[in-house]
């Protein structure tokens, strides 16, 4: 969803004639995003089901777009976008975007999960910098058949209040931080990654969990995975950090999970 998009043509567009230059160049830029992207996954074969594309664009109007990919395929599609988009702008203003991904079952109800994405997508313009940045939340729903109730109350169901506080959404992760995503992947156990999450999220003794760690990997490796968080999340805290490894892991390298 573009950023204040309104406010730019009432800034900057005071005639018919600037009107439809503002709305040719994004309809443009946009079309060659998707053409791009269309060809750029025509090699891969994760991305078809037989002769089919595995691609669906539920909404293209306006400053928004709206698709439903493969689980595994989400962040690609999102990274591509933001990628391609970084230095979109019009008469010297910044066009930015809020993104909201939520990864869930094939079979969840489609008008629900909408709903979550277009709720992600507010939350990041409502946030510190939302409206100025590109920035984007998700929210992982694999394990939950139908996900009723309302995103607030859902994370705060999840996340203990003082985690809520500290919250903040993500960066587009280009391919730097995708490579740090990798590298922790490669190098750190998932079942000792997800045991140091389940202490921040219940609120127990971290220390247990991060000496542990530091004992499986090494504690120069330990602090080297600090360091490739950092580089993956800046700005993120140290739980957070931690939290979104494991929320987004089975997502980080193209695989093809059965959700």
């Amino acid at each position: 969803d573009g950023n204040g998009f309104s406010k730019i043509q009432e800034k900057h567009c005071k005639n018919r004639q600037d009107l439809r230059k503002f709305d040719v160049q994004v309809q443009t830029k946009r079309c060659q995003f998707l053409t791009c992207f269309l060809e750029k996954i025509r090699s891969d074969p994760l991305f078809f089901n037989h002769d089919e594309v595995r691609l669906e664009t539920l909404l293209w109007g306006g400053d928004e777009m709206l698709f439903v990919v493969p689980a595994w395929k989400g962040l690609e599609l999102l990274n591509y976008f933001y990628q391609v988009s970084h230095n979109w702008e019009f008469k010297d203003e910044k066009l930015t975007h809020a993104g909201g991904l939520v990864f869930c079952r094939a079979k969840t109800p489609i008008r629900r999960i909408r709903k979550f994405a277009e709720e992600l997508a507010n939350r990041v313009k409502d946030s510190k910098n939302g409206r100025e940045e590109n920035l984007f939340d998700y929210m992982a729903l694999e394990s939950i058949d139908y996900p009723s109730e309302p995103l607030d109350k859902l994370r705060k169901k999840i996340f203990a209040d003082a985690l809520q506080q500290n919250y903040m959404p993500l960066q587009p992760l280009n391919d730097d931080r995708l490579d740090a995503l990798a590298w922790l992947k490669k190098n750190v156990p998932k079942s000792q990654a997800y045991n140091l999450v389940r202490a921040i999220i219940q609120g127990d003794k971290q220390e247990e969990k991060i000496k542990r760690l530091k004992v499986v990997i090494t504690e120069a490796k330990y602090n080297q995975a600090l360091d490739k968080l950092e580089q993956a999340f800046p700005l993120q805290t140290f739980e957070w950090q931690w939290i979104h490894l494991i929320e987004l892991w089975d997502y980080i390298v193209p695989t093809a999970p059965q959700i």
